[in-house]
């Protein structure tokens, strides 16, 4: 890892060095051509991501930055929290853990358009995205966002844009998932023998397998580890922490398993 932290240092900290080109690439496109007034639309942020590079999710892990995006609208339209699929955990050097993607992923925004828009009027969309992809090093980039979306009295869809299966790689909320799976014990943070760890346990409504979990900790606070325990119809999972002498908090995260049928499921909760 001692590499990988000194390649960040050297293109974070010269001034005077020219960034090389992310190798990554992002583009920014709505799911719909027309838009009527109080119709729901999505917003996609694509990253096309060439091996051997990677970039990281909204919590990176023990080492990395999290990909951030940024959208606003000077318009009459209500935008929601960005959407983010289920990451993929790897080891890096120094055996650090990450969370990130390692292949083409889209990032979503659901949206909704004014009651109050009149046709023929546009939404003006504005944003920004910022990365960190690493491989032997690592590049940082970012990218200004722009989208017009016309106004009309019905609403039509770009036929290349399939947000209904994009989607499915977003994890449920755990209201629409209360049925799956159910939180048994919020998080509680214990100390045993000197070691600060949180566990929390969940209840699912049948037999699954291969049970991961992404932790959503507060900003300030890394997890050095995460344990799983799993039997059954029940999964305890346990975060140990980099900061034992503070009280560190898991805001959240992401529990994934298989069901009998080979099917994923994944859940967001909020703590």
């Amino acid at each position: 890892m001692r590499s990988l932290l000194f390649s960040v240092f050297l293109l974070f900290s010269t001034q005077s060095f020219a960034f090389p080109a992310s190798p990554v690439k992002v583009s920014f496109q709505s799911d719909v051509l027309k838009v009527a007034p109080g119709h729901e639309f999505h917003l996609a942020v694509k990253f096309s991501i060439p091996k051997p590079w990677h970039i990281y999710w909204k919590y990176p892990g023990e080492a990395g930055l999290p990909t951030a995006v940024k959208v606003s609208s000077d318009s009459d339209v209500i935008l929601s929290s960005v959407l983010y699929p289920v990451p993929t955990e790897f080891i890096q050097p120094g055996k650090l853990t990450g969370y990130g993607y390692d292949k083409d992923v889209t990032l979503i925004i659901p949206a909704r358009a004014g009651d109050n828009l009149n046709p023929g009027s546009s939404i003006n969309l504005k944003g920004s995205v910022s990365w960190l992809a690493c491989s032997d090093i690592c590049i940082p980039g970012s990218k200004k966002l722009s989208v017009n979306v016309p106004v009309a009295h019905e609403s039509s869809y770009r036929s290349e844009l399939n947000i209904s299966e994009l989607l499915k790689n977003i994890p449920l909320n755990a209201k629409a998932a209360e049925e799956l799976v159910a939180l048994e014990h919020k998080p509680e943070t214990k100390n045993s023998g000197g070691r600060v760890f949180t566990e929390v346990s969940f209840n699912w409504s049948r037999e699954v397998k291969a049970v991961r979990f992404y932790p959503l900790p507060e900003e300030s606070f890394k997890v050095k580890k995460i344990r799983i325990k799993h039997l059954g119809t029940k999964t305890v999972v346990r975060a140990s922490w980099k900061q034992p002498q503070t009280n560190p908090l898991l805001k959240g995260g992401v529990i994934e398993a298989t069901d009998p049928a080979g099917k994923k499921l994944a859940v967001e909760f909020e703590f």
